[in-house]
C-alpha cells in the first residue's frame, strides 16, 4: 500500500512539474524541484545555492504583479482584463500587506539589498458559468479591490484548480534563491469530487504564501535554532502571522 501511495505522488509530482514547465514561467530547470507535502495540499520547492541563510542579506522587496496562464487542458481559456487583474490583485496585495506588517520595505527599483519576487497563477482550470446578464460588464465599470473583486470574477467563471507559482530572484544579479508551486483544487481526473473554488479558498491560497514568504524571511535572520516550521500553518499562528 505504501509502495503505491509514493508511486502515484511521484507520477503527480511530475504531472505538476511538466505543467510549471509548459507555462514558461520559471526562468530554471524545474526538475530540480522537489515534492513536498503540507496540510494545505502538494507543493513543488525549489532551493537556490546558499538556501535559507542567503535570504539574511535583504531587507526589501520588489513585488512584481502577478501573472495569469491557463491550464493546457482547462474547458474555458479566456478571462475578461478585469477578472484575471482581480485574481492577480489579491495575491500582490496580500503579499504587500503581510511584508509590511513584518517590518520588510517594499520598493519599486533594485539594489543590493532588494529581492525581486515574481509571482503568477498557473495551470489555471475553469469553466465558464452559465448566469446570463451576470457576466455583463457594464462599459466604463471601475475594477473593485479585493475580496469584493473576487466575488465578482466568480460569478462570471468557475475555478476548479489553480496553482501558486512563484519565483525570488536577487534584484540585481537575478540569481535564483528560491520558488515553489502551491497546487490547490481538484478536477475529475484526479479522482476526486470537482468542486468550484470559493472565495475565501483562494484568498486564504494567496495569504498562506504570504505568509511562508514572510517566515523564510525571518528565519533567515534567526539562529538555526529558533527558526520555525514555514510550511506549518500552526507554527505560522503561533509566530504572530
Amino acid at each position: 500500500m505504501m509502495r503505491t501511495s509514493l508511486i502515484i505522488l511521484g507520477l503527480l509530482t511530475l504531472v505538476a512539474g511538466n505543467a510549471a514547465a509548459q507555462t514558461g514561467f520559471f526562468s530554471f530547470d524545474t526538475s530540480l524541484m522537489k515534492a513536498q507535502q503540507t496540510g494545505e495540499g502538494q507543493d513543488l520547492v525549489y532551493t537556490g545555492p546558499g538556501g535559507t541563510d542567503r535570504l539574511a542579506n535583504y531587507n526589501a522587496i520588489m513585488v512584481d504583479q502577478p501573472e495569469v496562464h491557463f491550464a493546457a487542458d482547462s474547458k474555458y481559456r479566456g478571462m475578461k482584463p478585469e477578472d484575471s487583474a482581480a485574481l492577480a490583485g489579491i495575491l500582490r496585495d496580500n503579499m504587500t500587506t503581510e511584508l509590511k506588517k513584518g517590518g520588510y520595505a517594499v520598493v519599486d527599483q533594485p539594489g543590493p539589498q532588494v529581492l525581486f519576487l515574481r509571482m503568477a497563477l498557473v495551470d489555471l482550470y475553469i469553466k465558464k458559468d452559465k448566469r446570463g446578464l451576470l457576466s455583463y460588464t457594464p462599459v466604463g465599470i471601475v475594477v473593485h479591490a479585493g475580496a469584493d473583486a473576487l466575488t465578482d470574477t466568480l460569478k462570471k467563471i468557475d475555478i476548479i484548480e489553480m496553482s501558486v507559482a512563484a519565483e525570488v530572484v536577487d534584484s540585481r544579479s537575478g540569481d535564483v534563491i528560491g520558488a515553489v508551486l502551491l497546487k490547490r483544487g481538484h478536477k475529475k481526473e484526479h479522482g476526486q469530487k470537482e468542486t468550484r473554488m470559493e472565495v475565501d479558498e483562494l484568498v486564504a491560497l494567496a495569504q498562506e504564501y504570504s505568509q511562508r514568504f514572510h517566515c523564510r524571511l525571518d528565519n533567515a535572520k534567526k539562529p538555526e535554532a529558533q527558526r520555525i516550521n514555514c510550511d506549518d500553518a500552526a507554527a505560522r499562528k503561533a509566530a504572530g502571522m
